[in-house]
């Protein structure tokens, strides 16, 4: 009966922090990514299990290691939580601070392999449209534009030359469709984890194009604002993705899916934007307006749609994550 007592106060222990997390996460006072850095701590179950085989099984026990295990979960939530929000933690040294999150200072970067490639314009004829499908994980991606002769230039920094994702091209009816791919790349990361970063440059602006990206755990910032775009679509799971898109690169569509992650897409201020939403609980912010809700479907057409010189369809689809649009 006693043991039993043990577990029922550590798993109320559990329930009433993974509680008070959802709500957070349900009242926009903490992202959902702060999920991802909870994730690094996941050794500490082993700690844990090992602390309570060590632990004499008396009553002594039973007091200590409710409170042990107490403090873990403390520490844990908190840590995340300012980083999440801060990206420090104010009762942590900056140097433990990385080497939990990013890289502890006695890793080797002369060990970081960089790696780049090429989807050159005078290798393929006649391309009327392109698409570029950009499919990543685990890692921190930039999409940028510029004025230049090739279709796409990649640079990618890993810690091993396994890590380098693949670049595929093939043309059809004059479409050139280009995929960006390394979700092959499994990463079982711990404390030290650090993600790969791509950055994709986009040239031949005049030549439409057709972007399709899918984020899982990472981070993602694009920053277009030459490229002519037919259309953009972005699926991103638990990581975040930062859209930036300039007048000339604003298309006809956009589609936006967000599971347990951020998008947060910027447009210019005189661009009209008719959305078609589907909002499971997270939050969705449009312009000046939040909307809050679970299951609610409807459509948000901004005032100046209708006489706007450049306009766009958007489709957003959020489940428990976060959808910011904005304008300026």
């Amino acid at each position: 009966m006693e043991d039993k007592k043990q577990r029922d106060i550590t798993g109320a222990i559990f329930l009433v922090a993974i509680g008070l997390l959802f709500l957070l996460n349900t009242t926009n006072v903490v992202s959902w990514g702060i999920w991802l850095q909870i994730f690094r701590f996941w050794p500490i179950l082993l700690i844990l299990g090992g602390i309570k085989m060590i632990l004499p099984e008396n009553k002594v026990g039973q007091i200590v290691y409710p409170i042990v295990y107490t403090i873990f979960i403390i520490f844990i939530g908190a840590t995340s939580y300012f980083f999440t929000k801060t990206k420090s933690v104010p009762f942590l040294p900056e140097s433990i601070t990385n080497c939990i999150f990013n890289k502890c200072e006695n890793v080797d970067d002369s060990s970081l392999m960089e790696s780049d490639a090429y989807v050159n314009f005078a290798d393929y004829t006649d391309i009327t449209d392109r698409v570029l499908n950009i499919n990543v994980a685990a890692s921190t991606l930039n999409l940028v534009d510029e004025n230049a002769d090739y279709f796409l230039y990649s640079q990618s920094k890993d810690y091993t030359d396994r890590n380098k994702p693949t670049l595929e091209s093939i043309t059809k009816d004059g479409v050139l469709t280009t995929t960006f791919d390394n979700t092959r790349i499994h990463y079982y990361g711990m404390w030290n984890f650090r993600s790969p970063v791509y950055t994709l440059t986009l040239g031949q602006e005049t030549i439409p194009a057709s972007v399709n990206i899918e984020l899982g755990a990472g981070e993602g910032m694009v920053d277009l604002d030459t490229a002519s775009l037919q259309s953009l679509s972005t699926d991103v799971g638990a990581g975040s993705l930062d859209i930036t898109l300039g007048i000339n690169s604003i298309p006809e569509t956009i589609d936006l899916n967000v599971g347990a992650g951020e998008i947060k897409l910027t447009l210019p201020e005189n661009v009209g934007i008719l959305v078609s939403y589907d909002l499971g609980v997270g939050s969705l912010q449009l312009d000046e307006t939040s909307i809050d809700g679970i299951g609610k479907e409807t459509s948000y057409k901004s005032s100046n749609y209708d006489t706007a010189e450049k306009k766009v369809l958007i489709t957003a689809s959020v489940g428990v994550g976060e959808l910011t649009i904005d304008r300026k």
